[in-house]
This record gives structure tokens, C-alpha cells and sequence, in this order.
């Protein structure tokens, strides 16, 4: 027979009671049947078992249902969130352990305290409209407040909140669930500042593409006049700062007056002056920026009014300075944030540029000045001088051919170094006229279809007899599949006879040779001598006007200087392009290649 393992106190106490029971409801005995004892007691026996097993039954259900108990006990007080049972007036009635360690006070002591106590100030209206329309619509409601802790410390919570009546008293409960937003909020706030800085750098990215695109436009601007410069420096310079006007001052030589040049266009008004000394109140030095924000609050002679315009809550001056003196001053005045090192930078760069190409557009005027003072000086000196060389040469001529000349050999010597030096003197006053012209643009090129190899040809011919005089082979080699080209017959005849009489000139013993050949859309012409050679380090020096190497084969070279640039400038106006190669002690070729112009006509054929 099992044992019972109940409480016996409890079991002497159901006894008592049934015993009770029993005597109020006696049974009637005189209808049972008279039956056997043992049977009885069996039956009896039999009964107590039932009853020891259904108590049984009984006790295992109420341990299965105390270990229930201690789980939902255990999930309740240790669920990763807080929860609190609320009166209609925001008392705590219940809380579990998460939640009382969320506000770092002990659970006992939150009980029947307000829940207000831990709500930050700011927030606190918050948590009353909260509970307020759960109470009202007794549907969930979701809210953010920031709570204090015990110890001071805050953290943002999340408070989901249904209203839920109480069954004893029909009272209204609010059970409230406390999520720790901390960790999340913080990494809202990370994304924000990162997207604010992130759209800062995009906003300061298309600025200094702004600024940057406003200093290429400004360079760009050499044909503006000065006025059209200043009005778009300055609109530029105040666009560019967020500024509302901007000003120039150009400062006289003896620094004593300013004189205001320009405002900009769009706070241009019909009469505008500066107070006292306005914006220029602070003292500027050169190469050095005054930045006021806060200029009402410094002196009532340094805030600067303008009419129609008010005050000049803050400003920029920058001065720009000409061989440390300073030439004039500009800025722009009442931005509405503060200014920064970007918005001077931008105004500095932006006025220096603006100074830097006026002063270039004033020494490009002042040297065309001077190269067509030089021009006219050139071509009246020229041809002052060509006059009396021309009669000079002719009686020269007159007196070596005179049929009844008696002149000893001694005199026609000197008479034939007289022409030879004419002769010389005239080809330096055409070869400075040509190279006037061709500089200033105002020699004209009949542009014609030619074959190159008809000019070397005609240049062998000619010089054929220099050559040979100095025992040289003049060696030509042609490509007789040259196309038709366009170009100046003369000019191309000049600088071919130019580069052949040097090579000449300055070789000694070998050959000169010229060759023609078509490369790609172009033809080259070159002329290879067995002379001396040139230095590399010569070689950029050969097309530089009035220069000469010194030392070319241990002669002096003699001539003008103006050979090899006026070929230059020649094969550059045909769009071509000329150039030395040089192995010194070797020799030298003289290149130069023109363009083949396509012929469509016959492409279309």
C-alpha cells in the first residue's frame, strides 16, 4: 500500500470536516444490505487506494504546477526587457528584475512609487499623453522618453503599453513593456552626424567645384574688358561666400585716398557710401585678410552703413599688394553664418587672379605698343637703308663692268669685298623685314598645289656651283610617288635654299644630300650634311631669333640669326612642322614635313 506523502496536519483536518459532513447527513443505515465484514472491509481497502492514487495525481500536478510557476517566474523577472504594471496615475504596481535594473534601483522600493520620478524632465509630458490615450483607446500605444537612472546616467526607452481591466476590482492596469534603446539611438545619431557631415562634403565638394570652375571661367576672360572683369569677380566672389554685397577699392599711390571702383550688380544702388571708414575701418597690411563677424559689437565707427542696405553685421577685407605696396582692397560683407579659411582663400584667389589678368591685359596692350613701335621703326629703318645700299650696289657694279675702267687689281679686290658686303648687308635688312612680318602676321602666302620635288630640283640647280667650289657631292634622292602638295612656292624655295646654303657653309669635306619621302599625311623634305655636327645641348638654341652657336666647326658663323626662325615660321604657317637631328662630329639633317591635303574629288570617283 502506497504512503501518504501529503501534509498530515492537512489530511486530520479534510477528516475532521467530512466527519462533520457525515453527521449532518446521517446515512440510512437500515437500508443497507447486511453484508459479509471482510467484504467490507475489502471494499473499504480498495477505496483508500483509489483515494491515495487520485491524491497522488493531486500532489504531482501541484509540484508540475509550482515548477510552472518558477519558469514563468524566472522568464517574467529575467526577460532581456522591462516590465511594469501601472495604476490609471502612473504608480508602479508591479515590475520585474530586468526593469528594476534598467533603473538601478531595487525592485521592493519601486513599488506604489511614481514612475514619473525617472522620466527626464523634457520628457515627461511625453509619458502623460502616452498613458493618457492608452487609458482613452485602450489599444496598444508606442512612445520614446529618455529616463534617469538612479545614479544619474540617462538612457532612451522604448515603452510599448496596453490597458488591460483588473478582474477584483475592475480597475484599469497599465502593463508596460521597457525596451533599452540606447545602443540604437546612439547609432541614430552616429548615421545622422555622418550623413550631416557626409552632406556637408558633397555641399563642400560642388563648392570648390563652383570656386574651381569660377577661377577657370576667370582665366579664361582675356578678351573682357576691366570693368566686365571686376562685375564678374565680385558677383562671383559673393555667390561664392553666401555674402549679400561685395566692393572694390582701388587705393591711390599715395595710400591716403580709396576710391570706391565697383560694387556688386546686384547691390548696386545709386548712391552708396561707407561711414566713417566702413568695412576699411581695420587696419589691412599687406598679404594679410581681415575677417570681422561680429563688427555692430566693436565700435559704432566700425560697423559700416550703406544706404538702403543697412548695417554690416560681418565682413572680409583682403588687400592686394603690387611690390609690397598696397594697390587696392575688396570684400564682401554679411553672411549669414560666419565666415571660414575656405571663404577667404576663395575671395583672395579670386581677386589676386582678377588683379594678376589686369595687369597682364595691361602689359600685353603695353607690348603691342611697343612691337608695333618697333614694327614701324623696322620697316622705316629698312627701307631707309635699302635706298642708299641700292646705290651704293649699283655704282659698285658700274665701276667693276666699266668697259674703260683702270682700276689695278688691288682696287677691284677691295671693290668686289665692298659688293660682297652690300650684298651681305641687304640680305640682313630682308631677312629682318621678312621676319617682321611673318612675327606681326602681315606677310601674305599664295597657298598653291606644287610638287616638292620641282623645288629640290630647282635648289640643286642653283647650288649646284656653291658645291661644287667647295669640292662637295650634292646628292639628291627623291620619291617620285610624291602627291601634289599645297603650299607657297617661293616660301617653301626660301627655307629649302636657307637650309642647304648652311649645310653648305659648314661642311668641309663629304656631301650634302636631299630627300623627299611621304610618311602617313605628310611629306618630309631633308637635307643630311657630312659637316661637323652640333651639341645636343645646342640643339634647342638653333630656332631662337638672333642667336648663333658660337663655335660650329671651330668657325664663326656669320649671317643674321634669322634663318632658321624665319623657315620656322614659314613651315608653321603651313601647318607643318620642322626640326633638327645632329651626331656631333658627324653631321647634321635639317627636317621639316608638310601636310598632304586629301584630294575628295577623286576619293570620290
Amino acid at each position: 500500500m502506497m504512503k501518504n506523502v501529503g501534509d498530515p496536519k492537512k489530511f486530520a483536518e479534510l477528516r475532521k470536516n467530512a466527519e462533520k459532513k457525515l453527521k449532518k447527513k446521517p446515512a440510512d443505515r437500515q437500508k443497507l444490505q447486511v453484508r459479509n465484514p471482510s467484504e467490507v472491509i475489502h471494499e473499504l481497502e480498495v477505496h483508500q487506494i483509489e483515494l491515495e492514487m487520485q491524491n497522488e495525481e493531486l500532489r504531482i500536478t501541484q509540484v508540475q504546477l509550482e515548477e510552472s510557476r518558477s519558469r514563468y517566474s524566472d522568464l517574467y523577472d529575467f526577460a532581456p526587457i522591462g516590465y511594469f504594471v501601472f495604476d490609471s496615475n502612473g504608480l508602479i504596481l508591479e515590475v520585474n528584475l530586468s526593469g528594476a535594473t534598467l533603473l538601478g534601483v531595487e525592485r521592493s522600493y519601486l513599488v506604489k512609487k511614481p514612475f514619473f520620478s525617472y522620466i527626464s524632465r523634457d520628457d515627461s509630458n511625453l509619458f502623460y499623453l502616452h498613458r493618457k490615450k492608452s487609458l482613452e483607446t485602450k489599444t496598444k500605444q508606442t512612445c520614446e522618453i529618455k529616463l534617469i537612472r538612479k545614479d544619474g546616467s540617462q538612457l532612451y526607452a522604448l515603452l510599448d503599453t496596453v490597458a488591460i481591466e483588473n478582474s477584483k476590482d475592475n480597475s484599469i492596469h497599465l502593463r508596460t513593456t521597457v525596451t533599452d534603446i540606447t545602443e540604437r539611438k546612439d547609432a541614430e545619431e552616429k548615421l545622422t552626424n555622418l550623413t550631416t557631415t557626409l552632406k556637408q562634403s558633397i555641399q563642400k565638394i560642388q563648392l570648390d567645384e563652383s570656386r574651381l570652375q569660377a577661377l577657370l571661367i576667370l582665366n579664361q576672360l582675356k578678351e573682357a574688358s576691366t570693368q566686365g572683369l571686376i562685375d564678374f569677380v565680385l558677383e562671383e566672389a559673393v555667390k561664392l561666400t553666401k555674402s549679400k554685397n561685395g566692393y572694390l577699392k582701388i587705393i591711390h599711390k599715395d595710400q591716403t585716398i580709396m576710391t570706391i571702383h565697383s560694387w556688386s550688380m546686384n547691390k548696386m544702388k545709386q548712391s552708396v557710401y561707407v561711414e566713417k571708414t566702413g568695412l576699411l575701418s581695420e587696419k589691412i597690411q599687406p598679404k594679410e585678410a581681415v575677417v570681422i563677424d561680429d563688427s555692430v559689437n566693436i565700435s559704432p565707427f566700425k560697423s559700416g552703413k550703406y544706404e538702403e542696405l543697412g548695417e554690416v553685421t560681418r565682413h572680409i577685407d583682403i588687400s592686394v599688394a603690387d611690390d609690397e605696396r598696397i594697390v587696392a582692397t575688396a570684400g564682401v560683407g554679411n553672411k549669414t553664418e560666419e565666415y571660414d579659411d575656405s571663404d577667404t582663400r576663395q575671395l583672395t584667389l579670386l581677386i589676386q587672379g582678377m588683379w594678376k589678368l589686369m595687369q597682364r591685359k595691361l602689359a600685353v596692350e603695353q607690348l603691342k605698343k611697343t612691337m608695333e613701335a618697333k614694327s614701324q621703326f623696322i620697316s622705316m629703318a629698312s627701307h631707309e637703308l635699302r635706298t642708299p645700299l641700292t646705290s651704293i650696289k649699283e655704282g659698285i657694279r658700274l665701276v667693276l663692268q666699266g668697259k674703260d675702267s683702270q682700276l689695278d687689281d688691288k682696287q677691284k679686290k677691295f671693290l668686289g669685298l665692298a659688293q660682297r658686303n652690300v650684298d651681305r648687308l641687304a640680305r640682313l635688312i630682308n631677312n629682318v623685314l621678312d621676319f617682321q612680318k611673318l612675327d606681326s602676321g602681315k606677310i601674305d602666302f599664295n597657298i598653291q598645289e606644287n610638287d616638292a620635288n620641282e623645288v629640290v630640283r630647282e635648289i640643286k640647280e642653283t647650288t649646284t656651283t656653291l658645291a661644287n667650289d667647295k669640292k662637295l657631292s650634292l646628292i639628291t634622292e627623291l620619291d617620285e610617288s610624291l602627291p601634289i602638295v599645297k603650299f607657297d612656292w617661293d616660301k617653301i624655295m626660301q627655307v629649302l635654299m636657307n637650309l642647304v646654303n648652311n649645310a653648305i657653309k659648314f661642311t668641309d669635306q663629304g656631301s650634302v644630300t636631299i630627300t623627299s619621302a611621304k610618311e602617313g599625311n605628310t611629306i618630309r623634305i631633308s637635307v643630311q650634311d657630312t659637316g661637323p655636327g652640333i651639341k645636343e645641348e645646342d640643339l634647342p638654341r638653333l630656332f631662337h631669333e638672333f642667336e648663333q652657336l658660337e663655335d660650329v666647326g671651330n668657325r664663326k658663323p656669320g649671317g643674321s640669326g634669322l634663318g632658321l626662325v624665319i623657315s620656322q615660321k614659314i613651315i608653321e604657317r603651313h601647318n607643318g612642322k620642322i626640326w633638327a637631328e645632329s651626331e656631333y662630329g658627324k653631321g647634321t639633317a635639317f627636317h621639316f614635313v608638310l601636310p598632304v591635303e586629301e584630294r575628295r574629288e577623286k576619293q570620290g570617283e
